[in-house]
């Protein structure tokens, strides 16, 4: 039976393969154990970069993007009012938001199976979370930073903006694994996936839960 360090070893080697053919180019921290590599929500608007980065721990893999965005300390309560009342809306994970230093980030916690199994689809679906999460609340936090709106009509902004928004064209999304803009993601699936599908009911998704032993597609 293989050690702990040998098990977590085979799952930086399964996140690496995986970054290898997901991203263009990506950066691991040796010290911190950390893989990380640039987003943009929107391409050619600098204001929706994303710095994403996925952590390895004993018991499991934590999903992060931080925003690039640096609020006005006039604007941290609102935004502070605005991620409350958000995190109370996200079946999913949560935003955090440290209030000296105005960092705004996004995160979710894939927990580990005994046989520290990785499946590609389940990595690639806890990205497409948190990349489609911040995106449907991005207009909301925007509207708080510069316009001054009440955080609840800024929540209330984000359900309309993503009623009438059109798919984008390739040009204009993410760029990576964004894939309520990609021709082969299943919206009405990714909402009502079977139990062997990954699991986007939790807060947080277990590959136990996420992927069945018996299922080789988890969340096409």
């Amino acid at each position: 039976m293989p050690s702990q360090a040998e098990s977590i070893l085979k799952v930086f080697k399964s996140v690496r393969k995986f970054l290898d053919g997901a991203v263009d180019k990506y950066a691991f921290d040796e010290d911190s154990g950390v893989f990380s590599f640039p987003v943009h929500l929107h391409r050619g608007d600098e204001r929706t970069a994303l710095e994403f980065s996925l952590y390895i721990s004993d018991c499991g893999i934590t999903f992060c993007a931080v925003s690039v965005l640096k609020p006005d300390k006039n604007n941290i309560a609102k935004l502070a009012e605005f991620v409350l009342r958000a995190n109370s809306d996200i079946e999913m994970g949560n935003f955090d938001l440290d209030l000296d230093e105005g960092v705004l980030s996004y995160k979710i916690n894939v927990l580990l199976n005994q046989d520290f199994k990785v499946e590609e689809d389940c990595l690639d679906l806890a990205i497409q979370i948190v990349l489609e999460t911040v995106n449907h609340y991005y207009s909301g936090i925007l509207a708080v930073l510069d316009v001054d709106m009440a955080p609840r009509e800024a929540l209330e902004k984000c359900c309309l903006y993503e009623e009438d928004s059109e798919e984008c064209e390739d040009e204009d999304c993410a760029h990576c694994h964004c894939h309520c803009h990609h021709e082969d993601f299943d919206e009405d699936e990714f909402e009502e996936g079977d139990e062997d599908d990954c699991d986007a009911e939790s807060d947080e998704l277990s590959e136990d839960e996420a992927c069945g032993e018996d299922d080789d597609d988890c969340a096409d």
